[in-house]
C-alpha cells in the first residue's frame, strides 16, 4: 500500500460520474526530481506567491479585481498607532520616487530590518525639478540633519522623461541628490514589499506606515489592485495603473534596495545589473 501511494505522488486519477470520462490532475511533484525544496526555490525565483499558486500549485484563484496586498495587509498591525519620527540612531533616510503618469515619493527609514514609512507625497505633478526641490525643502523642514538617498523609477535614468528632455535622474542630481535606480521588474517589486509585510522584527511588522499616509494605506486596503479584465495593454497579473499605483511603485522601489542602502554605515554601491537595465554613467 505504501509503495502504491509513492507511485501516485503528484497526480490523481478519477472517473467523471457524469460522462464516464477518466480524468487526471498532474502536479509538478509527479517528477521525482522536482520534489526538493531546493528545486522549488529555484523555480519560484522572481514569482510572487499568487503567481506560483496559480501556475504551479493547481490553484484556481484569479487576480481579477483583487487588491495586490489585501491578504497580507492588516491595518491594525501595519499602521502605527501614533505618528513615527525618524530614529536618530540612523541618520539616513531613503526616499522612493516614481515618475511618469504623476510623480510620487515616499520617505522611509530602515532600522534593524524594519522599513518605516514616514511621509508620502502622492500624485504631485509632472515637473521633476520643481517637485524634487519642493519635496527636498519640505523634508529638510520636517527632518533636519539627515542624509538622504533617492531610489528612483529606473526609467528616470534615461533622457526624455522631463519637459526639457533631460533625464529625471539628471534633474535630481542638479539638486545634489544621490541617485540609486530601483528594480525594474514589477513581480520582484511587489514581492519585496510583501517580504517586509510578512516579516516580524522583534514582534513588530517588517513594514510599518505612519497613519498620515492615506494614499498608501487605502492602496494596501484594495485601492491598488489587479484589473478586472486583461487587455492588450494591461495583463491580468500586473497591478492596474490608477491613482494609487504611483505611490505604491515608489514604495516598491525602496523595498527592492533599502536593505543595501538603508543603514548609514553601509556603502550605497549596488549591483546595477540586478536592476534590469544596463546603465552607463
Amino acid at each position: 500500500m505504501e509503495q502504491d501511494e509513492k507511485k501516485k505522488q503528484g497526480y490523481r486519477i478519477w472517473k467523471n460520474k457524469g460522462n464516464g470520462f477518466t480524468c487526471m490532475s498532474l502536479h509538478y511533484t509527479a517528477d521525482p526530481s522536482k520534489r526538493s525544496e531546493e528545486w522549488k526555490q529555484k523555480a519560484k525565483y522572481g514569482m510572487d506567491q499568487k503567481t506560483w499558486n496559480t501556475e504551479m500549485e493547481l490553484s484556481w484563484e484569479t487576480y481579477a479585481g483583487e487588491g495586490v496586498y489585501t491578504k497580507e495587509f492588516n491595518k491594525q498591525f501595519h499602521v502605527a498607532a501614533d505618528t513615527m519620527v525618524p530614529d536618530k540612531s540612523n541618520p539616513t533616510l531613503v526616499r522612493g520616487w516614481d515618475f511618469g503618469g504623476n510623480h510620487s515619493c515616499v520617505v522611509t527609514q530602515y532600522i534593524d530590518g524594519q522599513v518605516r514609512v514616514l511621509t508620502e507625497y502622492a500624485n504631485v505633478g509632472f515637473n521633476t525639478t520643481r517637485i524634487a526641490r519642493d519635496i527636498v525643502e519640505d523634508c529638510n523642514q520636517r527632518y533636519d540633519n539627515y542624509r538622504y538617498i533617492e531610489v528612483i523609477d529606473p526609467s528616470g535614468m534615461w533622457e526624455g522623461k522631463t519637459s526639457t528632455g533631460m533625464a529625471c535622474a539628471d534633474a535630481m542630481r542638479e539638486l545634489g541628490l544621490t541617485i540609486v535606480p530601483g528594480d525594474q521588474d514589477p513581480t520582484r517589486r511587489v514581492k519585496a514589499v510583501m517580504d517586509y509585510m510578512t516579516l516580524l522584527v522583534r514582534g513588530k511588522p517588517g513594514l510599518i506606515i505612519n497613519p498620515e499616509c492615506k494614499m498608501l494605506i487605502d492602496g494596501f486596503m484594495g485601492g491598488y489592485h489587479y484589473p478586472e479584465k486583461e487587455t492588450k495593454n494591461q495583463k491580468r497579473n500586473k497591478p492596474e495603473k490608477n491613482e494609487y499605483s504611483h505611490i505604491h511603485d515608489a514604495l516598491q522601489y525602496v523595498c527592492t534596495r533599502v536593505n543595501s542602502i538603508g543603514n548609514a554605515e553601509v556603502d550605497i554601491g549596488i549591483d546595477l545589473a540586478d536592476s534590469g537595465y544596463n546603465f552607463e554613467f
